[in-house]
């Protein structure tokens, strides 16, 4: 067993780092939330342009707030890396030593991880340094934290647009011809019109549209480590992780457990 520094550490400034990006992970989904209820897309029954085949074009008429929506989604993202250097900072502090060029290594490639922890975490102690050592913090054996902190260096030099956005469209048919009601589904990522089209159900080419249901996620832009995932879901998923490797820090330094409000146990997801 580890031998514990001379004095406790202190990790509430972790704690309200991951506290205050939740407060912007919040945000996103407020904002998010409030175009969605504007009913950004309309489904046009007509015939596919290309085939003449009877269906449905989805089409997106609002354009995505994206520029504002990358600055919570930045804002989340480096408060939740800044969270993971405080734990370091604090363990330095513990033993007597200052924090110049101390820090929770993350790596972009999956070798050089005990140099990367001698060089960072020298000043932190053996503990600190056998707890992110248990982590593997490389892109293949954790790529939610290989993630999270190349989004983090990305967001300093560009936006990170969450340029992308699906929307799922059920359409239900033959309410108005007396038929039996039944529902195409379809997935699209306007404004690309002819990835939008629906087929109509076989039977029911000419009836009439009784009901558009609309189900939307904001996705992570190609390119990105989280490309295609939901932003939301994913931000709450690294908010979780960062917040279950503090108390990992707190458990094994023996102090008060007070991440358990942040954690995925304290608290309910952020949704929109």
């Amino acid at each position: 067993m580890e031998e514990l520094p001379p004095t406790k550490p202190s990790f509430t400034g972790a704690i309200a780092k991951v506290d205050h990006a939740n407060r912007h992970i919040r945000s996103f989904a407020a904002e998010v939330g409030r175009w969605f209820a504007k009913h950004p897309y309309q489904t046009v029954q007509t015939l596919h342009e290309t085939t003449g085949e009877p269906g449905y074009y989805l089409y997106c008429r609002l354009p995505l707030p994206d520029r504002h929506l990358a600055l919570f989604i930045g804002d989340a993202l480096h408060n939740l890396r800044a969270a993971l250097d405080h734990l370091a900072c604090a363990c330095a502090i513990a033993n007597g030593e200052n924090v110049e060029h101390v820090q929770f290594p993350v790596l972009r490639k999956e070798t050089g991880l005990g140099r990367a922890l001698k060089e960072h975490l020298g000043k932190a102690g053996p503990l600190a340094i056998n707890l992110v050592r248990a982590l593997a913090p490389t892109p293949l054996r954790n790529p939610l934290l290989a993630g999270l902190h190349q989004l983090d260096i990305e967001d300093k030099h560009q936006l990170i647009l969450p340029v992308t956005h699906s929307m799922a469209v059920e359409v239900a048919v033959g309410a108005f011809e007396q038929l039996a009601i039944v529902k195409t589904r379809g997935v699209a990522e306007p404004p690309a019109r002819t990835s939008c089209f629906i087929p109509a159900p076989p039977g029911y080419e000419q009836s009439i549209a009784h009901d558009f249901d609309y189900n939307g996620d904001i996705l992570f832009p190609a390119g990105t480590p989280f490309a295609g995932m939901p932003c939301l879901e994913t931000l709450n998923e690294l908010s979780w992780m960062v917040a279950d490797i503090v108390a990992r820090f707190e458990k094994a330094f023996c102090v008060p457990c007070l991440s358990y409000y942040i954690s995925r146990q304290g608290r309910k997801p952020i949704t929109n």
